[in-house]
């Protein structure tokens, strides 16, 4: 395993953690995310068994298993989509304590669902994993960030769908916008 070998080549150069995501497994549910059996739960427990020192983070999202690779259980309509953040919020807590479970020292949701950290730190404390630090992204939105893990038409069509009342543009797009409106807003109190 490659990637075992490149973790700890990386833990004896002096790197103290590694973030464990996955980025194949596309369904039409996101069963994956939280299965005993999932990927990043078995790297979780081969790298906790070989290399105990190694502080293990695993990324809590559902986009790499969700096949329209969004965070969140993706509702569409005839005219539109909306994602359904309540229900959403349960398949990421129970990814996180699935990870837990298997051996992760700290989770990261790196959704963008509404109140993720609570319901996570709920069901983890529940569980008996009261001690299991969450380190949440700070900020996500409508980011590409993880575009390698989902089709490029998909992502585009639902920003279309869901992210056109924001406004999601490209980052320089925004910055150039909001350079613009700093110059008229200038011009007129001069």
């Amino acid at each position: 395993m490659n990637w075992l070998r490149e973790a700890a080549t990386a833990h004896e150069l002096g790197v103290p953690a590694v973030c464990c995501s996955e980025f194949r497994q596309k369904r039409r549910e996101s069963s994956g995310a939280y299965a005993a059996n999932g990927i990043v739960q078995q790297a979780v427990r081969l790298l906790k068994k070989e290399l105990p020192q190694l502080l293990v983070i695993t990324d809590v999202c559902l986009c790499e298993y969700m096949e329209h690779g969004h965070c969140g259980i993706v509702q569409r309509g005839k005219a539109d989509a909306k994602i359904l953040n309540d229900p959403t919020l349960k398949l990421l807590a129970q990814s996180a304590a699935s990870h837990a479970e298997a051996g992760a020292d700290m989770v990261a949701p790196s959704d963008m669902m509404d109140g993720r950290v609570r319901v996570i730190r709920e069901l983890l404390d529940k569980k008996g994993f009261t001690e299991t630090p969450i380190m949440s992204y700070a900020a996500k939105f409508a980011s590409l960030r993880f575009a390698v893990a989902r089709p490029r038409t998909a992502v585009a069509k639902l920003r279309r769908e869901i992210c056109a009342p924001f406004q999601c543009a490209a980052t320089e797009r925004a910055l150039r916008r909001r350079k613009l409106r700093r110059v008229r807003h200038n011009r007129r109190f001069r």
